[in-house]
């Protein structure tokens, strides 16, 4: 009786703790980020220093339904400001001594830092620092740093606390390294700094809905010359390397892309990659070797969006002409349809910027970030008069809806 008694309870302890993974996962939205713009100039007018940084906003609903994920958000902002003062202060002053000694030879510094959400949800809350710089050396930084939230918690990830098997972690990492890169780019000592950064705790790192993309910045495995390095472990490829908790998803989603890197997606079932390129003038998507180009001037914000009904599109903002695909002109979203022929679908007369926060700060700009297709929120660059915000949802056909 007493070996019954202890299987029954340990069952119900397992059942218990399946119903717990296995509760409904709700996608968060409301989001938005502001962009902080300042040149900094020597005692003639001469620019020493353009600097761009980025910082995140939450409504006021969010943050009471998840105060402590607003409390860490509240936190990491204050380091990014902080941080970009203190940059400034630092770069501006060696950027003024070293135009002292070069004259003429100067080149302006600059530094770039912009934050890409990547998953927002009732478990996870995940984003990159995309960050590019110039400091006065033989070239240029770049590279992103993932960051990720327990949204419960509050608490900043790491792989320890989402991984199951380490040594499973690194053999896979290393399997799609080498078999997505040229294993020449590799310094020799690549396994064991794959092994030394899972240890530490240190590898670079976020959670996606559908994977987890790990991130190695130039020097951080292989040279400068070979460029920022990526790969993603799809969670329906993989499900053994990481915790029930973090593999969940909700089943409509959007997540923001990022221009000139490749991105590993799950679509229809399947792994996909999509590359989306800015010329400034056009904007190229790539999809598993098929290839679609728009007439969008200044692109931004592409946003990729899983609906609840299995479709898959992909939003980037920018300003578009009247032309035969379309009579939407101006600020505008273009939709790409990702399910399969890839077609430029549609274009919607909305923006995600937000077109009344640019009254009178000409040094900050802000935007809505898409993270919940069933409350987005965008503002409508016809409306002058009353420059309103609306919040709606995205449709199975790509379009928005409202009310």
């Amino acid at each position: 009786m007493g070996r019954l008694k202890f299987l029954l309870a340990a069952l119900l302890i397992v059942l218990m703790s399946v119903g717990a993974e296995a509760k409904d996962v709700r996608p968060i939205g409301g989001f938005a980020k502001q962009i902080f713009s300042r040149t900094t100039f020597d005692d003639d007018n001469v620019p020493l220093l353009n600097q761009q940084y980025a910082t995140l906003t939450l409504p006021n609903d969010l943050k009471a339904q998840y105060p402590k994920l607003a409390r860490a958000l509240a936190e990491y902002n204050t380091a990014l400001t902080r941080q970009a003062m203190t940059m400034r202060e630092r770069s501006t002053a060696q950027a003024r001594e070293q135009r002292s000694n070069m004259r003429e030879y100067f080149h302006a510094y600059y530094s770039n830092n912009d934050l890409i959400v990547r998953r927002a949800d009732s478990i996870v809350f995940s984003v990159l620092d995309d960050g590019a710089d110039y400091l006065g050396g033989a070239h240029g930084m770049y590279g992103w740093v993932g960051v990720n939230f327990d949204v419960e918690t509050g608490k900043r990830l790491t792989i320890s606390d989402i991984c199951t098997n380490a040594d499973g972690l690194v053999t896979t990492i290393l399997e799609q390294l080498r078999a997505e890169y040229d294993e020449r780019g590799f310094y020799e000592n690549l396994d064991e700094k794959m092994i030394e950064l899972v240890a530490e705790d240190t590898i670079n790192f976020v959670i996606e809905p559908r994977g987890v993309t790990f991130i190695f910045n130039p020097y951080a495995i292989a040279p400068y010359a070979s460029g920022m390095m990526v790969t993603t472990i799809l969670f329906s490829e993989q499900p053994s390397l990481f915790k029930a908790k973090y593999r969940q998803a909700p089943k409509a989603f959007a997540q923001t892309l990022d221009f000139y890197h490749p991105i590993a997606l799950e679509l229809n079932g399947r792994r996909a990659t999509i590359y989306v390129n800015d010329n400034q003038e056009t904007c190229t998507v790539m999809l598993d070797g098929r290839e679609v180009t728009a007439a969008i001037s200044n692109p931004k914000m592409p946003t990729y969006v899983h609906t609840a009904d299995g479709h898959n599109y992909l939003y980037v903002d920018g300003f578009a002409r009247q032309d035969g695909f379309s009579a939407v002109d101006g600020e505008c979203l273009t939709v790409f349809k990702l399910d399969g022929e890839l077609e430029i679908y549609d274009r919607l007369p909305y923006t995600f910027k937000q077109l009344r926060d640019l009254e009178g700060a000409s040094d900050e700009t802000g935007w809505w970030i898409m993270t919940d297709p069933n409350g987005i929120q965008f503002d409508e660059p016809r409306a002058m008069s009353d420059m309103h915000s609306h919040i709606g949802a995205v449709n199975s056909d790509g379009t928005f809806s409202f009310g």
